[in-house]
């Protein structure tokens, strides 16, 4: 028996609708059951083509004939190429021949050869998605081409263009041409073999397999038109479902105890053949007739043979999938009384049909299943793939990455919450202006070290001064007028002069103080933490004007910004340390001492201030240096100290949607 392998996976949907190019909506279920209505639309064509041309060579009428109704059964596409592969003797490279075109008046703006040539040299399905041709290219199509492999030689290659559609549904339609092109293999082998009955009965199987609504009912006519054809006492058909077989369907029976010793018995024989990936008969073919059979172990058949009295006993699997990565979604097993057993060409024909009947049933059962059984099975598949024999670095990867999150999950680590930090002075005193003047000269300014007494600055003395004379003139005038009155002895005049002379003398000590002060001095030792005027000498300023700010160098505090998904747990006298961007490696012990309780929201954030005052003393430091503090928060698991974030912004987003 031949083999024949195809590269494209076969997944459930299907997208389009019947003799339109617009993508389908439908969910995968409902896109499974479109899929099967068109197969059986079109099916009865497909049989009178099979029964008209079963005789001969593959040629170009068959060929024609085969890619009208392929076209008919996939929805949506453009334009389809059938070419017949023969080998270069010289380059031992596929040559391909374009034998049918669909639809026959089409024009030449779509070429399809160099996508089936590059699918034939790659011996797999090739997919170009969005390809631009006609005029200006300014049209857009899906290309796809599957070839078809023969003992292990690709005899054919079908393209097509189609409307532009998603990749699962790309897939799907290739499924559709790979099940197809098992028809057209069926075809050329009885052709070559001159069996017109076996063809005939072939297409009438899968006629009346896709015109039954359920794939129980199809199992069943399925095993009961096998056990006819065959002359089988009973035909049992069986699905895999968690890596066992499960009987589904037996012939003539519509219903049946999938608990009695017979059912059991049937379902180890399937299982037998499905784990050895193998069909097994009983008894061996005589000299002469045996065929690619393995030695495989029977245990089961023998004893599935001995209690139902059947001698005669087949079981063959039933795959869907690929080449490469066959998947065993079921078995048939056919038991026949006498001696004789299955002859050669039986069982040839019946490898043949298990070929064609396992995509069919597959397919079919798949459209059935809820949306809730396609993900569990869509899990199981992953897991199989993962815990199976393939795949050892994945799986070294996932054991590796499982180990170091149990391992996180247990051990504990210390967890410290971090936050931007500032480096303040403990007080600060203004320098202001004293009275409205003008500067007159800066000898310092921020970031300056000043001693107790030492000149910062000064105001231009000069109005000052022309008011403290104007004062001392009038002082010496009420002084002389007081002097006469005192020689004319008028006490009255005495009384009033000498209360003036009072008023003028406290009005010139006030301007003297005036021009005491403008001096700016240093209160006491330490920094200028603001202030910079050497840019504005002769600018006027007003009194009670900030000039410059002085802050002690020997106390300063910590002001941290903790973020508000931060805040649970903080409290102060926690301890931490800090690192200023000046001298990273050096990090200063910290204590928290006072939560200022408003949050200040800034740069798309909301934190909260924390007073924290230095343990010692580091003369490096100065006001307004910023850095990082850490807060020793304890222990904690060291799985959750790095998704806890995480997990409580995911949680406040769930809990804002509404979940």
């Amino acid at each position: 028996m031949s083999n024949i392998s195809h590269a494209a996976p076969l997944p459930p949907d299907i997208g389009g609708e019947g003799g339109t190019a617009a993508e389908s909506n439908l969910p995968p279920g409902e896109e499974n059951s479109a899929a099967l209505d068109d197969a059986q639309k079109t099916h009865a064509e497909a049989a009178g083509f099979y029964q008209a041309n079963a005789g001969g060579a593959l040629g170009h009428a068959i060929a024609q004939s085969w890619l009208d109704w392929q076209c008919r059964m996939v929805a949506g596409i453009i334009r389809g190429t059938l070419f017949i592969a023969s080998k270069n003797t010289s380059t031992e490279a596929a040559q391909l021949t374009a034998a049918a075109n669909w639809p026959k008046t089409s024009s030449d703006e779509l070429a399809l050869e160099q996508f089936a040539t590059q699918a034939a040299s790659a011996r797999a399905n090739n997919i170009k998605a969005r390809h631009r041709y006609g005029p200006g290219q300014q049209r857009v199509c899906d290309v796809l081409a599957c070839p078809l492999i023969v003992d292990d030689e690709v005899i054919a290659v079908v393209a097509c263009g189609i409307s532009t559609r998603s990749e699962a549904q790309q897939q799907a339609i290739l499924q559709l041409l790979q099940w197809g092109s098992l028809w057209l293999d069926s075809l050329v082998k009885q052709q070559s073999q001159s069996n017109r009955g076996n063809g005939t009965f072939l297409n009438n199987l899968l006629s009346s397999a896709l015109s039954l609504e359920h794939s129980q009912a199809a199992c069943v006519e399925v095993a009961t038109r096998l056990a006819q054809h065959f002359d089988c006492e009973r035909v049992s058909i069986g699905l895999r479902e968690n890596l066992h077989s499960r009987l589904y369907a037996i012939s003539h029976l519509a219903g049946f105890d999938g608990r009695s010793e017979m059912a059991r018995q049937i379902e180890a024989a399937m299982d037998e053949a499905s784990n050895q990936h193998s069909w097994i008969v009983l008894p061996q073919p005589a000299a002469g007739q045996q065929t690619d059979s393995q030695m495989v172990n029977s245990a089961a058949h023998k004893k599935l043979a001995a209690t139902q009295n059947h001698p005669s006993v087949i079981t063959l699997p039933l795959t869907a999938g690929t080449r490469e990565k066959p998947e065993i979604v079921g078995a048939i097993t056919l038991e026949r009384s006498g001696e004789l057993g299955f002859a050669k060409a039986e069982l040839e024909q019946l490898q043949l049909l298990a070929r064609v009947i396992g995509p069919c049933i597959d397919l079919k059962r798949k459209a059935e299943l809820s949306t809730r059984y396609q993900l569990k099975q869509s899990v199981n598949q992953k897991l199989r793939a993962l815990f199976g024999p393939e795949k050892t670095m994945l799986k070294v990867s996932s054991l590796c990455i499982a180990a170091v999150v149990m391992l996180l999950a247990f051990v504990e680590g210390n967890y410290s919450i971090t936050a931007p930090a500032q480096v303040e002075a403990a007080s600060r005193q203004a320098l202001v202006a004293p009275v409205d003047g003008y500067i007159e000269s800066v000898e310092l300014r921020a970031g300056d070290l000043v001693n107790q007494g030492q000149q910062i600055a000064s105001l231009k003395e000069d109005t000052l001064k022309l008011e403290k004379q104007k004062w001392e003139n009038e002082y010496l005038k009420v002084e002389k007028e007081y002097q006469q009155a005192l020689g004319e002895r008028d006490r009255k005049k005495l009384s009033v002069l000498r209360a003036k002379l009072d008023q003028l003398k406290a009005e010139r000590m006030l301007v003297e103080n005036k021009l005491a002060r403008t001096k700016i001095v240093a209160p006491f030792d330490g920094m200028i933490v603001s202030g910079d005027l050497s840019r504005q000498l002769g600018a006027p300023v007003k009194r009670g004007d900030v000039l410059f700010e002085v802050a002690p160098v020997d106390n300063y505090r910590v002001t941290l910004e903790i973020d508000e998904f931060d805040m649970d747990g903080v409290r102060p006298g926690k301890q931490g340390k800090l690192v200023v961007a000046a001298l990273p490696g050096q990090a200063l012990n910290v204590t928290l001492e006072q939560l200022i309780p408003v949050a200040v929201a800034e740069d798309g954030r909301n934190y909260f201030r924390l007073e924290a005052a230095l343990a010692e003393e580091a003369d490096f430091l100065r006001p307004g240096m910023r850095g990082v503090a850490k807060i020793d928060m304890g222990e904690r698991k060291l799985l959750w100290i790095w998704t806890h974030s995480l997990i409580d912004r995911l949680r406040m987003w769930a809990w804002s949607v509404g979940l």
